[in-house]
């Protein structure tokens, strides 16, 4: 394995890492804000049916958005070395035209 396909993989994998622990941030973020958002709205609910009405919309809203942060999750765990060899790619061609417009 030369040198460059050691940077590459080791920037692949920390740029995996970097996204999983972003997805999981995300996660942690939304069952942190839609907790105390239902457990206000139950205060203002008038009866038992709102109330229910009100857990269900929040589970299933936040089951939905969980089921869909764990889809990108094993989409990029799936396609990894295809998504970041790619970003890498077009990263280095960026830095290679900044490169040539700057003449310091």
């Amino acid at each position: 394995m030369s040198k460059s396909e050691m940077v590459n993989e080791k920037s692949i994998r920390m740029m995996y890492r970097r996204d999983c622990a972003l997805l999981a941030v995300f996660v942690a973020a939304m069952w942190s804000i839609l907790t105390p958002v239902m457990l206000t709205v139950l205060d203002l609910a008038p009866n038992g049916t709102v109330k229910a009405i009100v857990i269900c919309v929040a589970v299933i809203s936040g089951a939905a958005l969980t089921w869909g942060m764990l889809a990108v999750f094993f989409h990029i765990r799936r396609n990894r070395d295809t998504i970041y060899k790619e970003d890498l790619e077009n990263l280095a061609v960026l830095k290679g035209q900044k490169g040539k417009e700057d003449p310091s």
